[in-house]
């Protein structure tokens, strides 16, 4: 059984694949991978390219959109993300784990009920 993707965003992000670090090549595909991780939703492809492109038209962010996505692809595989013509996140039912994700599960219940996760 493989091991699981592990995220580590709480001190420099490191991602972990089968025991092996990733490298990515791109300070914005890790950017991607960790706010999917930790958003818990599935996001519009517009709107990821205008948060991680803001400089960019809509056409350019959307490229770079489309090339980032190919880095994670290329590294991850198939079946962590969840990828269509509008909207991208990370699959729930992926074998994967974040730190942060964990951390703001254990916080949920002194944070009270406005502050916990949508998949917490």
């Amino acid at each position: 059984m493989p091991k699981p993707l592990v995220i580590s965003l709480l001190g420099s992000p490191q991602i972990v694949l089968n025991g092996s670090s990733l490298q990515f090549g791109s300070v914005k595909a890790i950017a991607l991978l960790a706010y999917l991780a930790t958003s818990g939703m599935l996001h519009d492809r517009a709107e990821l390219a205008a948060l991680l492109w803001p400089e960019s038209d809509s056409k350019r962010g959307r490229g770079a959109l489309r090339y980032t996505l190919s880095l994670l692809k290329k590294e991850l595989g198939d079946g962590f993300l969840l990828i269509n013509r509008r909207q991208i996140g990370m699959n729930p039912e992926a074998n994967w784990t974040a730190d942060v994700v964990a951390l703001r599960r254990l916080l949920a219940p002194a944070l009270g009920p406005e502050n916990r996760l949508k998949n917490g």
